[in-house]
């Protein structure tokens, strides 16, 4: 991996970390939201196969159920190379509750594909996400879901399915 794209991960990482207290993630009591989530990825960008992506989430609400959610995720995926793809995924989208009886979400959004190695550029992405909100206690939150990313669209596609677990910020309950 070479200086260069670490620093601009590092700098993209830098970047989704300090743009949540200006977002004021923090200062909600109780309304705002952080994940830590990971899973299994299924992946076709210049081939296909399997991997896992992990990161953290946080989210704020804007108007009525609308919330903005902030993530940056690490993909990681074996090559036929023995150079595996790695990526830096910094996204943001719109965050919505699908009325019903089940705690479905639904998710839209775009970002930046930074790549680390294996993976011979940066690109745009898109994302679209559908996912439950499973209430465990006040304070804490299980949160699988599926998010399907067009990479560079709509030249690669990456699924992830994975599992976060939440945490209400500023609750003192």
């Amino acid at each position: 991996m070479s200086l260069r794209r670490l620093g601009r991960a590092f700098v993209a990482a830098l970047l989704v970390l300090l743009t949540l207290p200006v977002l004021g993630f923090a200062s909600l009591h109780g309304q705002s939201t952080i994940t830590a989530f990971g899973g299994p990825n299924r992946w076709d960008l210049s081939g296909t196969g399997d991997g896992w992506t992990a990161g953290l989430a946080g989210e704020r609400p804007l108007a009525g159920p609308l919330a903005v959610e902030l993530r940056v995720a690490y993909f990681t995926a074996p090559d036929a190379d023995d150079d595996p793809y790695r990526a830096l995924l910094p996204e943001v989208g719109l965050v919505l509750p699908v009325p019903g009886a089940l705690p479905l979400r639904v998710a839209v959004g775009g970002g930046w594909s930074l790549g680390l190695g294996g993976w011979p550029e940066d690109d745009l992405t898109l994302f679209a996400a559908l996912g439950l909100d499973l209430e465990v206690g006040s304070l804490w939150r299980v949160r699988p879901e599926v998010r399907v990313r067009a990479v560079d669209p709509w030249v690669g596609t990456i699924s992830d399915f994975q599992v976060g677990i939440a945490r209400r910020l500023g609750a003192d309950r």
